[in-house]
């Protein structure tokens, strides 16, 4: 994910897994910084559940509950397409 302004990233997406349904707390999530792009931070977060056969939803909800977390803490997620708008993020609507 590119995000428009300096962040910890991780730590949002580490929040939202905190707010997903049929996610274990323990063992705690990792969140790895994978790559620095030209433009974009790339992440991954690494959970654990115990309803395997629910993880297209829960995988659903998590991406879900990450961009409302970064919503909150005003951090618009960019692609290498966009360009930051002049006029403050353009954050996703619940």
């Amino acid at each position: 994910m590119g995000v428009a302004a300096a962040s910890p990233g991780g730590s949002q997406a580490a929040h939202g897994r905190r707010r997903t349904p049929g996610l274990r707390a323990k063992p705690e999530p990792l969140v790895l910084q994978k790559a620095l792009g030209d433009f974009c931070v790339t992440y991954e977060i690494n959970v654990y559940c115990n309803q395997p056969q629910g993880m297209n939803r829960i995988c659903t909800d998590l991406h879900r509950n990450i961009l409302d977390v970064f919503n909150e803490y005003g951090v618009q997620i960019m692609n290498n397409e966009q360009v930051p708008n002049a006029n403050g993020p353009c954050l996703s609507k619940k």
